[in-house]
């Protein structure tokens, strides 16, 4: 009976952490104002199941659920490291700020889950845009103690890199500026990992940070 219990409470506990994660989804639309039309993606974490069309149409659950000032982005390019595990990128002048209360129309064109945390980043190198999507990479990542259930992953577009050579160097810098307090480093160290990413961009390597849902 005590191990049944002990069972029980285990299942709810990991049905519990489950939901608290929460799902994302990334929905293409095409928005109709006064003044202009814009078809692109718009994102949206929550803790229902999203939109259903056998229940209510989209422009009812769009008014509903984006009710704070939220961004379209009007073209992405997305990276996959792997089945069910990809990423969209976008340029900054491609990131615009709509109202809803303002809309005539709201059209739904795709709809897509993935798994909650960060989905969409900026990215200012236009070269290194245009790669991803259209060009085959290799790829490595560190798990990014200083904060927590995030990875730095290392993208090579080139495919001529020694990623594990970058990653060693990476660790090393992070081992080097690392203070004893858990989840911290010098801030020196945020400036040379700015140039260490710079840095590689030009050998076409992309170095970002990505966040699980806790």
């Amino acid at each position: 009976m005590k191990q049944l219990v002990l069972i029980t409470l285990f299942l709810i506990c990991s049905i519990n952490s489950y939901g608290d994660a929460g799902l994302a989804f990334r929905y293409k639309v095409e928005l109709q104002d006064a003044h202009q039309r814009i078809t692109g993606y718009v994102y949206h974490y929550t803790y229902s199941e999203g939109f259903k069309k056998d229940q209510e149409s989209f422009c009812d659950y769009f008014a509903r659920e984006f009710q704070n000032t939220p961004y379209i982005y009007r073209e992405i390019h997305t990276l996959n490291l792997s089945k069910n595990f990809e990423f969209d990128f976008y340029l900054p002048n491609n990131k615009l700020e709509f109202d809803p209360e303002n809309l005539l129309h709201v059209n739904l064109l795709e709809k897509q889950e993935f798994m909650a945390g960060d989905k969409i980043f900026l990215i200012e190198n236009e070269d290194i845009y245009n790669l991803i999507g259209k060009r085959k990479f290799q790829h490595e990542s560190i798990d990014y103690r200083l904060s927590e259930h995030c990875n730095l992953y290392i993208v090579d577009f080139s495919m001529k890199s020694d990623l594990k050579a970058i990653k060693n160097d990476l660790n090393g810098e992070i081992d080097k500026y690392y203070i004893d307090e858990p989840g911290h480093v010098s801030e020196e160290f945020y400036k040379i990992y700015k140039e260490f990413k710079e840095n590689l961009l030009k050998d076409r390597v992309l170095i970002f940070e990505y966040c699980s849902a806790l």
